[in-house]
């Protein structure tokens, strides 16, 4: 999302700085994320991004061309694919730019609520912000299983209101959305400042995205026996990541949790090894104030919040250190992806086996008859909700031999629950395509 001034903008532009070759790359601006732009009349590939560029490529028109970076004002604007972008940040690869030649159309902003002045949360400065508020078409239901979606378009707090079973014998999951006031600017024509803007002390207005579904209630199916079942629990809030209007993922914890997208925080979890390592948790829910639910999980993968380093994962627990304080043991995630499997993200901070079973200790599977229209929570008590943060777990919940991590090492995590793809993230590093929370909530 776009920050004023972002720390990676920051620190892109002052690379770009340090080896700049080339005037424009101080007037690099980025988009925070692809954005699918109209060429009617076609566009080119040039060598630069400058009138009288080697032309390398033409698309006729109507095109369709997904852009993330750009350079150029008044003597035409130049721009970058996400791919190429990335490929000049991390390697200095020359890439090609795309033109239009002033043809190209990008897609409307969404509604402008206000702009003024205000306090920038980052720095405490005070800088223009412009609010903008997207409404989004959701899906009414959305059916599991189906294929593991790695870059969802939209996120929202999703109040699990009520489980069920409908005439067909899927297990009905009733959820209750709500607006997401910091959301990813992805897929909009907002552009961070460049670095001659920041330096210049000129960046522009600070962009805030309210994004707002346009139904409060949505439904998930799930077909035949289900071992995400046990963690559908009434009172939760989870974090739901939709791909094209439908529900693709469900998070809990440190890392889905931010001040504008408040969802259920997990205490510091005990373990017990039963061959693989299963954990219990104590999640918050909006019931009452301090209510928690505990869950025993046994997860598919285990992975870290920003990068995955096994060994440090293992090396978590007593006795704790300055680099990982016993707080940050209240900061685990349990993602659940739409194949109905799961990773437990631990929280290891500067990047992120066979299916287990999940149980939440407590929860009747006998199934309800589907809620034809549950009880909405009210703001006030989503409100509330916000504030509260387990400081640990009661391990005498989950009966004998369980350990907590505040107290013992975590120990080896086994091959069957190490994730495959070590460089896959999520919410920050999954960016969220990509997506970031801002700076301000940045978890915890």
């Amino acid at each position: 999302m776009p920050a004023f001034p972002s720390p990676l903008s920051i620190l892109a532009f002052g690379l770009f700085v340090n080896v700049a070759q080339d005037p424009w790359q101080d007037d690099l601006k980025y988009h925070a994320g692809s954005v699918l732009q109209t060429a009617p009349q076609g566009y080119r590939t040039v060598a630069a991004p400058m009138k009288g560029a080697k032309v390398l490529a033409t698309a006729e028109g109507p095109a369709r061309v997904e852009v993330a970076a750009l350079v150029g004002e008044g003597g035409g604007r130049f721009y970058r694919t996400e791919a190429s972008y990335r490929g000049m940040e991390e390697s200095g690869s020359a890439g090609v730019w795309i033109t239009g030649g002033g043809t190209e159309v990008l897609p409307p902003l969404p509604r402008l609520l206000r702009r003024g002045v205000g306090e920038d949360p980052d720095s405490g400065e005070n800088l223009t912000i412009e609010a903008h508020e997207e409404i989004v078409e959701r899906q009414p239901e959305s059916r599991w299983p189906g294929t593991v979606v790695e870059q969802p378009d939209r996120w929202f707090p999703a109040a699990l209101l009520a489980v069920g079973e409908d005439a067909e014998g899927r297990t009905t999951v009733d959820f209750q959305l709500f607006t997401h006031t910091d959301a990813a600017t992805s897929g909009y024509p907002f552009s961070a400042p460049s670095y001659n803007e920041i330096t210049s002390g000129m960046p522009g207005a600070r962009v805030r995205l309210s994004s707002r579904p346009d139904r409060v209630n949505v439904r998930l199916l799930i077909e035949g026996p289900s071992p995400v079942l046990p963690l559908m629990s009434p009172g939760l809030v989870y974090l739901a990541a939709f791909s094209k209007g439908t529900l693709v993922r469900l998070s809990l914890g440190g890392d889905a949790w931010t001040e504008a997208a408040p969802v259920s925080r997990l205490g510091a979890p005990v373990f017990k090894n039963e061959g693989k390592p299963v954990f219990g948790f104590a999640a918050t829910e909006f019931t009452r104030d301090g209510a928690v639910t505990p869950i025993r999980v046994l997860p598919d993968r285990i992975a870290g919040a920003d990068y995955t380093q096994y060994q440090l994962i293992s090396d978590m627990g007593a006795p704790f250190d300055e680099y990982s304080p016993p707080e940050f043991q209240g900061n685990w995630t349990l993602e659940i992806e739409r194949d109905l499997t799961t990773t437990l993200l631990a929280p290891l901070y500067d990047g992120r086996g066979a299916p287990g079973m999940l149980e939440i200790e407590g929860l009747t599977l006998d199934p309800a008859p589907a809620a034809a229209n549950p009880d909405k929570i009210t703001e006030e008590r989503f409100a509330a909700f916000r504030g509260f943060i387990p400081q640990k777990t009661d391990a005498g919940v989950f009966g004998e031999g369980w350990k907590s991590i505040l107290e013992h090492k975590l120990g080896e995590i086994p091959a069957a629950q190490r994730a495959r793809d070590r460089g896959r993230g999520i919410l920050t590093s999954r960016t969220m395509g990509p997506f970031t929370f801002s700076s301000r909530s940045r978890r915890p």
